[in-house]
């Protein structure tokens, strides 16, 4: 009597030879001689107990120590051409449950984003934009703004203002003004008022009154 080598997929984990070869379980493999079982590698899988790994069909994928191949890559990942392996999703991309083998996730819309392995674009936020295939927004410069999920930043109306990243433009106050795209309100001069927020010029004080300082709201009555 001998000791007699495992064969494929089955393994011994001591050397009691009492102990007969056991078959490897489902999602894993053994060369002959083993004393443990490995996983299969991603792309393949072992249906069953003391069975070779196996390719997973084109378009279905399996992680690590499979059993069975999915029928779609995890959300985030791709089920790539000529392979049976899943593939991340590149920034500016995104997939859900993909079973067709592609080149590529699904690109996102301008005024979205994503970053690698994403599910799913994300909307960019008030105050910036984005084009195709991003994998950030951009920050409105000063003078413009943007609503959620914009694919360019628009100009501030006369009258209105914004910094950067600026969801809307606020109304100048009163006593001041601002021409298209402004970044600020000027002050209106002396000799010059504006009653209404939101003005995009000042109005001259007519004969016989004044203002007394910058940014005036109203004239006075020049006294006698």
């Amino acid at each position: 009597s001998g000791c007699v080598p495992c064969g494929q997929s089955t393994y011994a984990p001591t050397t009691n030879i009492l102990i007969a070869c056991t078959l490897c379980p489902p999602g894993t493999f053994a060369y002959g001689w083993a004393t443990s079982c490995i996983n299969c590698t991603a792309g393949t899988y072992a249906p069953g107990t003391g069975t070779l790994c196996l390719p997973c069909a084109a378009g279905s994928w399996s992680a690590p120590g499979s059993g069975a191949c999915g029928p779609a890559c995890p959300d985030g990942t791709y089920p790539a051409i000529g392979t049976t392996m899943c593939v991340p999703c590149d920034p500016g991309t995104a997939g859900i449950g993909i079973t067709i083998a592609t080149t590529a996730c699904p690109t996102c819309l301008a005024g979205t984003w994503s970053v690698q392995w994403g599910s799913v674009c994300i909307d960019c936020l008030p105050g910036t934009y984005s084009g195709n295939q991003a994998s950030s927004c951009i920050a409105c410069s000063a003078g413009t703004w943007s609503g959620t999920k914009s694919a360019s930043c628009t100009n501030c109306l006369p009258g209105t203002y914004s910094g950067a990243s600026a969801g809307f433009c606020p109304l100048c106050p009163e006593g001041t003004w601002s021409g298209p795209a402004a970044t600020s309100c000027t002050d209106c001069l002396p000799g010059s008022y504006n009653p209404t927020p939101g003005s995009s010029s000042c109005l001259p004080c007519t004969a016989g009154n004044y203002t007394g300082s910058p940014r005036s709201p109203i004239c006075l009555q020049c006294p006698e």
